[in-house]
């Protein structure tokens, strides 16, 4: 066997599988202990493994990230400013163990009973829209759970009532019109005026009363009293465009760059910087000067100007294709030499393994628009030798559109060597869908110096270490039970649907990001008519009192084949944890909960997990 593969094998064969557990000396840790944890995992390489540990605390928008090697087992300290930690174990291939997305947590404890907060941040982290380094799998009843623990150990927890109050609203629990008498009675109570959390959820509230006038009058009062705060940031934030000048506008963002750079959002706002130049030549040729009024510039700012030169129709109308070439690779040359100051822009919610990742992804990023630009230059050899250097530095990043590309030009250059790298890259980071395994398979075919049973045995290898992978994620929690809304009107029972595999489609009427989904589930449905132990079935949620009319115009105007229901009750979304659209899961013959696919992201990733999972449960 080919020396190249033995290794890659060895390295499939060696990677955790991830699917570990964390074991705690104490699960209710007191304020000023240390708390004991080992991984317990068949992995080999536990030398490799961190433990990331994001500790919350009182008045602090993010949590703070902090890794630990990972020796078979760690110590972490709890700060008295801790409420809540979650955890979870990342190695150095990437690969993160988040305990199938529900992170492992401790609720912080003070003389024997927990301390206030803690399970109002353990609600929140359960609700998908915190950062996305430790955003737990969205889950109805673990947030009601934790509100309600919370409200039972503090009563008066003003943020932790609000937060209960809408959620009730949200699975409609309660009506508009109580939630408004709700918020109302809380608002009366006295708030925190120095907790900036407080004055936000103060704030929200007012603004969902439609109290817009008081709201303002709130915010600016406590960015008065509160000049640091972070509300006073986005204050100046938004001020920053009432200047009466290009100049006074680019100094004034220099100068809150200056002492934001390592600002959670900040990347958003650098590129504004860019963009404020990209309105004219004459701004263009003024960037360089500029940028000397930035302390720090981080390495993806010179490639977004790069990329301005690149991709800007209005700009690159006005220089020439030498000035567009000569100024890209200045700003990218750049950029790859500053990579290692990066370090100095991570965020105090994201771990330095993690921000190692990020580092790497920029580098790609910045090879990929070389490689965009050695494209428009028809140097088709740097274009790709910057193709590689971008897959090298970021694998897992890339799509298989790129990966098929960096093939055509080694096979052009009859770099052998060049692509069984790249296919054992994409094989080991999950990115071979149908497509582009079809032109590995062609390709090979058309290349003497690889034998085809060199692809044959990555492609069994990958099957089995992906279907290996997806066992381990599947959960067995929840079952799906109660009635949904036939589209003439009667009822059907779901537990009637027992002795199936069920594909399931949440969606509603009014998604648009639906609308992408339907033909792949009339896809899947003619795939698995006539199997008679598949179902292919779509349930509308969340649709107004006109929702039979709504969903059969659905229907006619997408050609949908597929079964489809109405729940209007909001049993599903509680059940199934939907926050979000298009939610697909995967229910076995017994009626659980299996599987849970949220977002989509393209057509032959979807089908290749559904008939995946499919094919484990059937």
């Amino acid at each position: 066997m080919n020396k190249i593969l033995v290794a890659f094998l060895l390295v499939l064969f060696t990677l955790p599988s991830q699917a570990g557990n964390l074991v705690f000396s104490n699960s209710k840790p007191e304020i000023g202990a240390r708390v004991n944890i080992t991984y317990e995992t068949d992995s080999s390489v536990l030398d490799s493994n961190f433990l990331i540990v994001y500790h919350f605390r009182d008045n602090q928008k993010f949590p703070t990230a902090e890794a630990t090697l990972l020796n078979g087992s760690a110590r972490i300290f709890i700060d008295s400013r801790d409420n809540l930690m979650l955890l979870k174990v990342i190695n150095k291939y990437g690969v993160v163990d988040d305990n199938s997305g529900k992170y492992w947590d401790l609720v912080i404890y003070n003389e024997g009973k927990p301390v206030k907060n803690g399970y109002l941040n353990k609600a929140i982290s359960y609700l998908g829209s915190t950062g996305d380094n430790y955003t737990r799998v969205p889950n109805y009843d673990s947030i009601k759970v934790a509100l309600e623990q919370e409200l039972k150990l503090y009563p008066n927890n003003f943020r932790a009532k609000i937060a209960y109050e809408t959620l009730k609203l949200d699975f409609k629990l309660i009506k508009y019109d109580e939630y408004s008498e709700k918020l109302k009675e809380s608002l009366n109570a006295k708030i925190n005026v120095d907790d900036e959390l407080s004055i936000s959820a103060a704030i929200k509230a007012l603004n969902s009363l439609n109290e817009q006038d008081k709201a303002n009058e709130l915010e600016q009062q406590f960015i008065k009293e509160h000049p640091k705060s972070d509300m006073a940031k986005d204050q100046r934030l938004e001020d920053l465009a009432n200047v009466n000048s290009f100049e006074e506008f680019v100094d004034n963002l220099s100068l809150f760059l200056n002492s934001n750079y390592n600002d959670r959002e900040i990347e958003t706002v650098y590129n504004s910087y860019v963009f404020a130049h990209s309105q004219s030549k004459e701004l263009m040729n003024k960037l360089n000067q500029n940028l000397k009024k930035l302390k720090i510039i981080p390495s993806y700012l010179y490639n977004e100007i790069a990329l301005t030169y690149l991709d800007d129709e209005d700009i690159k109308s006005e220089f020439t294709l030498k000035e567009i070439i000569d100024n890209s690779n200045m700003y990218l040359n750049i950029g790859l030499t500053k990579l290692d100051s990066l370090y100095e822009f991570k965020p105090i919610d994201v771990s330095y393994p993690e921000w190692k990742v990020f580092i790497s992804k920029t580098e790609s990023d910045l090879y990929l628009t070389q490689y965009k630009l050695n494209l428009m230059t028809n140097d088709s050899l740097n274009a790709f030798v910057s193709v590689e250097k971008a897959i090298e530095a970021a694998p897992y990043q890339m799509n298989s559109t790129l990966y098929t590309e960096a093939l055509e030009l080694a096979n052009k250059y009859n770099k052998t060597t060049s692509i069984k790298n790249i296919i054992e890259k994409a094989y080991e980071n999950n990115i071979v869908d149908n497509d582009l395994e079809k032109y590995i398979l062609k390709l090979i075919s058309a290349n003497n110096s690889i034998e085809i049973s060199y692809i044959n045995e990555l492609i069994k290898s990958n099957k089995k270490s992906k279907i290996d992978k997806l066992k381990n994620s599947l959960t067995k929690e929840t079952q799906l039970s109660g009635f949904v809304q036939n589209l003439d009107g009667t009822f059907s029972d779901l537990d009637k649907l027992k002795g199936k595999v069920k594909v399931i489609l949440i969606g509603s009427s009014w998604c648009d990001v639906c609308t992408e989904v339907y033909p792949i589930f009339n896809q899947l449905y003619s795939q698995f008519k006539d199997d008679k132990n598949v179902s292919i079935i779509g349930i509308s949620i969340w649709e107004d009192d006109k929702a039979l009319e709504s969903v059969k115009d659905l229907i006619a105007d997408f050609s949908i084949e597929y079964p489809n229901y109405i729940d209007n009750t909001d049993i599903i979304p509680r059940k199934l944890n939907v926050f979000g659209f298009p939610t697909i899961v995967i229910v076995d013959k017994d009626n659980y909960i299996r599987y849970t696919i949220r977002g989509y992201k393209n057509r032959e990733e979807l089908l290749d997990l559904v008939n995946d999972f499919v094919r484990i449960m059937e």
